[in-house]
């Protein structure tokens, strides 16, 4: 027998010894508890987090546990980022016609030739007539 022949049964023996030991002492691993989580960047360096943990039930698939708690994140994840969209979008359009308000004010007294009141100037700032 050659030194390749028995170095090469030498190697099978070590692989099955390892195999032996790695079954007799090798314990599968069981996953009681899952989480997982969802960040959404709401823009202005804000973000949210929805997160979720689930027990898995004995005889109960880990991976199909794991499927349907993703499932339910990435929906209700979903679900926020529309409702946070749409309250932006609406805040927007709010102040885009708090503006366009002012505007067709200033331009119905330009029209009418009323003066604009002194007692409604904004942020109670008046000028100071003592420095004149």
């Amino acid at each position: 027998m050659g030194l390749i022949q028995k170095r090469s049964r030498f190697v099978e023996g070590v692989r099955s010894l390892f195999i032996y030991l790695c079954k007799k002492y090798h314990k599968v691993m069981q996953i009681k508890s899952i989480s997982y989580h969802r960040v959404i960047n709401l823009g202005n360096y804000e973000s949210k987090r929805l997160e979720l943990f689930a027990e898995v039930q004995e005889g109960e698939d880990p991976e199909t546990a794991i499927s349907s708690l993703a499932e339910l994140v990435e929906r209700k994840a979903r679900e926020s980022f529309e409702l946070i969209f749409d309250i932006k979008e609406l805040k927007k359009e709010q102040r885009e016609l708090s503006k366009e308000v002012e505007r067709l004010k200033a331009e119905k007294d330009k029209l009418t030739g009323e003066e604009p009141n002194p007692d409604d100037i904004p942020f109670n700032v008046a000028p100071n007539l003592n420095n004149f």
